[in-house]
C-alpha cells in the first residue's frame, strides 16, 4: 500500500478540486432531472389533449389511463411507473377515488364512454371485509 503525505495546500486543492467534480456531477443530474420532468409534463398535457376528456362526471380507472397513456406514447421508451404517473394526474389537478380499484375523477378516455370502465360493486361488497 502506497502511503503519500500531502502538505496541507496540497490537500486543500484536492478538496477543492474533488468539491467542483461534485458539484459540477450534481448540477448536471438536476438539470438532467429537471428536463425529464418537463418532458413528462409535456407528455402529459400532449396525451391529455390528444386521448382524454375533462369532464367532472367522468370517472376512470388508474389502470385504463396508465395503459393509454403509454400506448400512446408507445415509441419514447418512458420509465413511468404507475405510481408516478398517478401522482402526476394529482399534479395536474385531478381528485383520485377508490372503490374496488382506484380511479380518478374528471377524466375519461375519448374512445370509452364516460364512466364506463368502472367496475359496479357487488351488492354484498361491505359484507367482505
Amino acid at each position: 500500500m502506497l502511503i503519500i503525505e500531502l502538505t496541507q495546500e496540497e490537500q486543500e486543492t484536492y478538496a477543492r478540486i474533488g468539491g467542483d467534480v461534485w458539484l459540477k456531477k450534481s448540477l448536471a443530474y438536476s438539470a438532467l432531472q429537471k428536463s425529464n420532468e418537463k418532458r413528462a409534463r409535456t407528455e402529459l398535457q400532449a396525451w391529455l389533449d390528444d386521448k382524454c376528456v375533462i369532464d367532472e362526471t367522468a370517472r376512470t380507472g388508474v389502470a385504463d389511463l396508465y395503459h393509454s397513456f403509454i400506448a400512446y406514447h408507445a415509441g419514447l421508451q418512458l420509465n413511468l411507473s404507475k405510481k408516478a404517473f398517478s401522482q402526476k394526474l394529482m399534479q395536474a389537478g385531478f381528485r383520485q377515488g377508490r372503490a374496488l380499484s382506484r380511479f380518478y375523477y374528471g377524466i375519461g378516455l375519448k374512445d370509452r364512454p364516460v364512466n364506463a370502465t368502472l367496475p359496479v360493486p357487488p351488492s354484498d361488497w361491505q359484507d367482505r371485509f
